[in-house]
């Protein structure tokens, strides 16, 4: 049997840390995940979640590509699976617990988070605050989990192997004078090199990593439950006395989804006058998306907002943008737009010469150059052993793996079509199967030089303070074209450049496709 050419609806996670992909299965009915298709839009919201907007498809039941293709318009929205949000759970105020000489003094702490989804530990701090008559009677601090109930709720006996010593004294702190002390220390595991062992008795303030560790311990588990605090104080020699009170400590917690299955939901669809398209270039600001142009029986020359807050759409007056090229993949950084890849008039652009950049403000645009290893001709195509082949309508995506670097993060390339080389050919429905590619390509900031008063700050300084001060003029310019949502017609005409720099000056960095 010929094995089919389909649109797919699958949905994969990369790790670039280990290089991995996962594919996020789909266990949800078919009306609850959006059809397979591509040449669709992906947008990110600042929250993390993606909002995906039209592309082509097929009406048939197996996906298959064919001659029934159909152009989509619908709008899904899914939450990220592996976002993380950020917790701080404390004691109520003018609360405190005496501790007692020769007793072990314990206080629970409820953390309940109210989400729909169970959520688990992907990073945990513990922040303490003390007052003491005699440090060195402390003999150690203990952190111990909620149980784990199963679905029967009964508890798991594992429960009780989830607990940590965040401090623990040492003989040698037995000789320390008594000193009335307030104590304030925050235990963390992003505290490398000063662990609280490392301190023959227990410090007054700092960071510290804790006597065990907190994320061997407790990270992946669920959050959820009543966390517990215990002291253990020792008995004191005559004549010290020891007399202390726990007057605060917090669980600061990052969480995360405990399973990353995604769950979309379909929002309400657009207008009758939005035309459905792909290859449509869509890009955030704040919660708003702003769709551009596309190709439905052409090439569309539109420009609408979408408000995620409100579920609204609105056309604005629009003038396009003269690209330079075509199918390009672009990410907007802090050092301007970023343009990998594209068609030229032959085919996809040269390989170590289709890497641009951007200056949204000057409206100029600079080739940057890759340092390649080797490189040799074959078949009429130079090819390199350490450069990306020439490709269009890839992906393309920052990783702030190298912030140390001068020139910023390191830029991750996956797939495309290349589709015009010499050893493509068509099938039957003119489709080019050997055409796409699936490599991922790393280039790190020493592989090339980004210098722009975009990434310097200038541009900011001089632009972005003045736009984003409320009712300036340049606000009132926003609200009247590209912020629009007054009844009618747009006054001002909105340029897609205007929309760039809303974004860049908010720091709302992102991907996009240029079609």
């Amino acid at each position: 049997m010929q094995e089919l050419n389909v649109y797919s609806d699958e949905l994969w996670h990369f790790d670039p840390i280990t290089s991995l992909f996962t594919q996020l299965d789909n266990e949800l009915e078919h009306d609850d995940w959006p059809r397979a298709r591509e040449q669709h839009s992906m947008t990110a919201l600042p929250n993390g979640n993606l909002v995906l907007i039209g592309g082509i498809s097929s009406t048939n039941d197996n996906a298959e590509i064919g001659d029934d293709s159909e152009l989509l318009s619908d709008v899904w929205i899914m939450k990220d699976p592996h976002h993380v949000s950020s917790h701080v759970f404390s004691m109520s105020e003018d609360e405190s617990v005496e501790l007692e000489a020769g007793q072990i003094t314990s206080h629970t702490l409820p953390i309940y988070l109210n989400d729909a989804n169970d959520m688990c530990i992907s990073n945990i701090q513990v922040r303490i605050t003390l007052d003491h008559s005699c440090p060195k009677g402390i003999e150690y601090i203990k952190l111990t989990a909620p149980e784990i109930r199963d679905v029967d709720n009964h508890s798991s006996p594992q429960s009780r192997d989830y607990e940590t010593k965040l401090f623990v004294s040492s003989m040698a702190s037995r000789n320390d004078e008594c000193s009335p002390s307030s104590i304030e220390l925050l235990f963390t595991e992003d505290a490398h090199y000063d662990s609280v062992l490392s301190r023959a008795s227990i410090p007054t303030s700092g960071t510290f990593r804790p006597a065990d560790s907190l994320m061997q311990t407790f990270g992946g588990l669920p959050v959820d439950g009543d966390w517990t605090l215990s002291i253990g104080m020792s008995q004191p020699t005559y004549p010290e006395v020891y007399e202390g009170a726990l007057i605060d400590w917090k669980v600061i917690v990052d969480v995360k989804s405990c399973s990353a299955r995604p769950k979309w939901q379909k929002l309400a669809s657009p207008p009758s006058t939005f035309e459905p398209r792909r290859l449509h270039t869509a890009i955030a600001v704040d919660n708003s998306i702003f769709i551009s142009g596309g190709f439905a029986q052409g090439r569309l020359t539109d420009l609408w907002r979408f408000d995620y807050d409100t579920n609204t759409w609105t056309e604005l007056r629009s003038q396009g943008v003269a690209w330079p090229m075509y199918g390009q993949a672009v990410y907007i950084g802090e050092f301007g737009l970023l343009s990998y890849g594209g068609l030229a008039p032959y085919g996809p652009r040269t390989p170590g010469e289709d890497l641009w950049l951007w200056d949204i403000f000057e409206d100029e645009w600079t080739s940057l150059p890759i340092a390649q290893n080797e490189t040799w001709v074959h078949d009429d195509q130079r090819l390199s052993n350490d450069i990306p082949q020439g490709r269009s309508l890839s992906s393309i995506g920052m990783l702030n793996t190298a912030q140390s670097s001068s020139v910023g993060p390191s830029v991750l390339v996956f797939g495309g079509d290349n589709g015009l080389l010499h050893n493509s050919h068509h099938d039957s429905y003119g489709y080019m199967s050997n055409s796409y590619l699936n490599d991922v390509w790393l280039l790190s900031p020493d592989g090339m030089y980004i210098s722009s008063p975009m990434k310097n700050g200038s541009h900011r300084e001089d632009y972005c303070t003045w736009m984003m001060k409320e009712d300036s003029t340049a606000e009132q310019v926003w609200n009247h074209s590209c912020g629009w949502k007054a009844e009618g017609s747009p006054h001002g005409v909105c340029d897609l450049k205007d929309v760039l720099i809303a974004a860049w000056c908010r720091k709302q960095y992102q991907s996009l496709t240029v079609s």
